[in-house]
């Protein structure tokens, strides 16, 4: 018997532990998400709190038997005795069938779309585009997050800069496959950079639109 875990936060990884040893079988986790704690808000009880469930985890890693990452980094800091796969993501091809990339360039809209958070990269986005004078670039922003209101103070002080919000998953696909240019501006020495895989760059990608991209530890010859 083998029981497969997604991730191993103390939730997860307590009561697969505890089968382990209660069943005496094998434990194989997809480790997507990882002990860091990239809050800089929080209060010194909530510290320590996370402090312990980040130490779980670690403990709860430990005692998987193998493990599948989305950077091989993260095999690297977390199980470096383990047998491990590296599957970064992947996409359903049936997703793609009814995307038609209709843009004609006249206005040259970049699309940013997901988590609005300091380790995405979206303040290095909003200052860059500071520095564009051309009346027909602007930035969309979709998503939500801990930045959001950020966001939107940022987009009614800049005439290019728009916060649109967070919107369903069908019209962000239009959405993207109509841009101009889709970014991932992830600052590649970010801690969780170092160990993740961007999930975003497959949903770029499969709209046919051209990608911006920091050069991230997560990406392989095949992507480059």
């Amino acid at each position: 018997t083998i029981i497969f875990g997604f991730n191993l936060f103390p939730q997860v990884g307590l009561p697969l532990i505890w089968l382990k040893k209660f069943r005496k079988c094998r434990t194989i986790a997809i480790l997507a998400d990882l002990p860091i704690d990239d809050s800089k808000k929080r209060s010194k009880f909530s510290s320590v709190f996370r402090g312990l469930f980040d130490l779980i985890t670690l403990k709860c890693i430990e005692y998987c038997d193998k493990i599948i990452v989305l950077n091989k980094n993260a095999a690297t800091k977390y199980a470096p005795e383990k047998n491990f796969l590296v599957v970064e993501g992947g996409i359903d091809l049936e997703e793609t069938v009814n995307l038609i990339h209709h843009h004609v360039p006249v206005n040259y809209n970049l699309v940013y779309s997901g988590a609005l958070t300091e380790y995405s990269g979206v303040k290095q986005l909003i200052a860059a585009m500071e520095y564009v004078d051309k009346e027909n670039v602007f930035l969309e922003i979709y998503g939500s997050g801990e930045l959001e209101e950020y966001v939107s103070e940022c987009s009614k002080k800049m005439r290019n800069v728009f916060c649109k919000g967070k919107v369903d998953n069908d019209a962000i696909k239009k959405i993207q496959a109509n841009a101009f240019l889709l970014v991932n501006p992830r600052p590649p020495s970010d801690p969780i950079s170092n160990v993740t895989f961007p999930s975003k760059i497959f949903e770029y990608m499969m709209s046919g639109t051209p990608v911006l991209t920091t050069r991230l530890s997560g990406f392989t010859s095949d992507y480059l």
